[in-house]
């Protein structure tokens, strides 16, 4: 449970924001197999150099957190260096772009939840909305370790888990494409998934992540409806129209038309050799969940 210290000294954080002061500490020490990446970033931030200062606003600019394409740059990925080094960034005149307003809302999430843990300290493990503990899940068996090693047969959703195991970390759109597909598709109690996440990631916040499942479970704060489940596939064609994201992770598809590669069973030769046949029918499963969902109503 955070202290009643560590929560004053997330609220300074958040007054930092408008305070016109730039300043970062060092938290702790990066642990070991943090990529050269971040550890860059994280090396530029405790610098205190003027420029780290021009690298916070250009991140900003260009930030669109989980609308963006999964396949480019447009998220900070800061999220990494949250976790050892405290930021307080003040916006300056340059940083009024929608992508700095974006910016400051996920960071304003990020804070929400640590409150909410902060007030209920057993929601990391339970449910916020406990009439949510009625609904009936299946073991997870098979199902699980599918998605754990993204072999579901649904590309975007391979991709996501694939990068997570290769990386640590996921674009945020994919993470919740594939807590929706673990819940709603699979019928997979959230727990498994947000146990999972805290394994791999290397942003893994227990606040964020446990809240961000319930979110995407319906059961948590000012969730998203269960009823609104994610089409797995339609979601990779909106977001990553091009297959750039699929055919980086999932090289199985490489060799497949942009029009296809999240469907690929859609493609004139069938699935190509190698990648799975999908395990679930979307479409049935989407209508299983809401049954599920209208019997907990009851």
């Amino acid at each position: 449970m955070p202290s009643a210290n560590s929560k004053l000294v997330r609220l300074r954080a958040r007054m930092a924001l408008d305070s016109g002061s730039y300043a970062v500490t060092t938290k702790r020490a990066l642990p070991p197999g943090v990529t050269p990446s971040t550890r860059r970033l994280h090396e530029k931030i405790v610098s205190r150099r003027p420029r780290s200062a021009i690298f916070v606003s250009r991140s900003c600019v260009i930030f669109t957190g989980s609308g963006s394409a999964c396949g480019t740059n447009a998220t900070t990925s800061w999220s990494r260096s949250w976790l050892w080094c405290r930021q307080r960034v003040a916006p300056k005149p340059c940083r009024t772009s929608k992508g700095a307003a974006t910016y400051r809302k996920e960071l304003a999430w990020r804070e929400f939840y640590a409150d909410v843990l902060f007030q209920r300290p057993e929601t990391a493990r339970e449910y916020l909305r406990p009439e949510f503990a009625r609904m009936e899940y299946d073991d997870p068996a098979d199902h699980l370790d599918a998605w754990k090693q993204g072999r579901t047969g649904f590309p975007i959703v391979d991709a996501g888990m694939r990068q997570l195991r290769a990386t640590g970390w996921m674009h945020n759109r994919v993470r919740m494409i594939v807590a929706s597909f673990l819940v709603k598709d699979l019928h997979v109690e959230w727990q498994h998934g947000a146990r999972h996440f805290m394994q791999w990631l290397v942003d893994g916040d227990l606040a964020s992540n446990q809240h961000g499942w319930q979110w995407t479970a319906g059961c948590g704060t000012d969730a998203a409806p269960y009823f609104r489940v994610f089409n797995p596939t339609s979601q990779g064609a909106k977001f990553d129209p091009a297959g750039t994201y699929v055919k980086r992770w999932v090289p199985e598809l490489r060799d497949l038309d942009p029009k296809v590669v999240h469907e690929p069973s859609a493609a004139p030769d069938g699935v190509p050799d190698g990648y799975p046949q999908p395990i679930v029918d979307h479409k049935e499963e989407r209508t299983e969940a809401l049954a599920r969902y209208d019997r907990v109503k009851r």
